[in-house]
C-alpha cells in the first residue's frame, strides 16, 4: 500500500533553537541569582539530559505532571553540575526557562520547513510525533505551521516517549493509521530512525546540515 500518513518529529526536524542552551540558561539564570558560564551550563545540560533518561509517566496521575517534574529536575541538576553560584530562587529560574521554551521567540524554523510542509500537507495526512510536551501545540501555532497537521501527538499526550514502542503504538492509534502506510521523519538515529523501524514504520533520517526536509519529497517521489 502507498504511504498516506506522515509523522514529523519537531525539534531538529522542523525547527531549532535560536541560541545554544548554555547561553539561554546563563542569561535567565543570572536574572534569578544563578551564575555560571554558558559553556559549563551547556556541558552540564547535555550530561544530565542523558543521565535522567525520560519522564517516569507511570509515577504521576497526569503525564504532563511527569514532564514538568522531569524538566524541573534537569534544570536544577544542570545549574548544580555547572558549579553555579546561587543566591536566588531555583524554582523561579526553572519557571522562567520552562516558559521561555514555550514561546516562538526561543525557536526558529528551518529555511525549507514551510515550503515542504505546504507541499506534503495537501497530499498526505500529516501529524506531529514528538518527545516534546503539552507546550508544543500552542508553540506550533505561534510558529505558524500548526495548520499543516491534523493533530499533534506528543509524549505528554501519549504517556510515552520515543524510543519506547508504546509511543508509536499510541501515535498510530491516535492517528487511525497503519504502520505500513506511514512514513516517519526525524533527525535522531535512535529516537526516530531506529524506533520507527522497530515499530514497522518506514523513516526518513535527516542528518543536518548534510540533508534537509527536501529528503521527504525525494522519498515520496
Amino acid at each position: 500500500m502507498p504511504i498516506n500518513t506522515l509523522f514529523f518529529d519537531a525539534v531538529g526536524t522542523l525547527f531549532a533553537l535560536r541560541e545554544p542552551v548554555g547561553q539561554t540558561y546563563a542569561r535567565l539564570g543570572a536574572e534569578h541569582g544563578w551564575l555560571a558560564e554558558p559553556d559549563h551550563l551547556e556541558a552540564a545540560f547535555r550530561a544530565n539530559f542523558q543521565v535522567l533518561g525520560r519522564p517516569a509517566y507511570s509515577f504521576y496521575r497526569e503525564a504532563d505532571q511527569a514532564e514538568v517534574a522531569w524538566w524541573r529536575e534537569l534544570v536544577q541538576a544542570t545549574f548544580l553540575s555547572a558549579t553555579a553560584r546561587a543566591s536566588g530562587d531555583i524554582e523561579a529560574c526553572f519557571q522562567a526557562l520552562f516558559q521561555h521554551y514555550a514561546r516562538a521567540e526561543a525557536w526558529q524554523l528551518y529555511p525549507e520547513t514551510e515550503e515542504v510542509l505546504e507541499a506534503v500537507s495537501s497530499r498526505y495526512r500529516c501529524f506531529i510525533a514528538s518527545n516534546f510536551d503539552k507546550r508544543l501545540p500552542p508553540l506550533l501555532e505561534e510558529l505558524g505551521i500548526a495548520h499543516h497537521f491534523q493533530d499533534c501527538l506528543h509524549s505528554s499526550r501519549l504517556g510515552a516517549s520515543k524510543p519506547s514502542p508504546a509511543f508509536f503504538e499510541g501515535a498510530l492509534l491516535a492517528a487511525s493509521a497503519r504502520a505500513q502506510d506511514t512514513l516517519h521523519v526525524g533527525d535522531d538515529p535512535k529516537l526516530d530512525q531506529e524506533a520507527a523501524t522497530t515499530a514497522g514504520i518506514a523513516s526518513v533520517h535527516l542528518m543536518r546540515p548534510q540533508t534537509s526536509l527536501w529528503s521527504v519529497l525525494q522519498a515520496l517521489a
